[in-house]
């Protein structure tokens, strides 16, 4: 992803010197593989006081759903979470209790 405004880099939120929007361009395949990516994923909250650590709420998911090939957890802000599976089935199959699919 290249972010340009009239030769200079500029942040997303930001204007160009000259009052202009910036120019944002994307990699069509750096969408296509994000956009495939989140069909495969699940977000959620976890509601609690105490901190969560991610290798153990990872490690945690993966036995409860019998390790599906390919699952990872990243934290998208504190307490919020996207869980990524390598296969839409086995994200199915997870949301509807179906273990040992991988």
């Amino acid at each position: 992803m290249t972010s340009q405004s009239r030769g200079s880099r500029q942040g997303a939120n930001q204007e160009s010197p000259t009052g202009d929007p910036p120019i944002i361009i994307y990699d069509e395949n750096n969408v296509y593989e994000g956009v495939e990516a989140c069909t495969r994923s699940l977000v959620g909250k976890i509601l609690t006081e105490k901190p969560i650590h991610m290798n153990n709420l990872q490690s945690a998911l993966a036995g409860i759903w019998c390790n599906p090939r390919g699952f990872k957890v990243e934290e998208v802000k504190a307490k919020t979470f996207q869980f990524f599976f390598e296969k839409r089935w086995t994200l199915r199959a997870s949301l509807m209790g179906v273990h040992g699919y991988s």
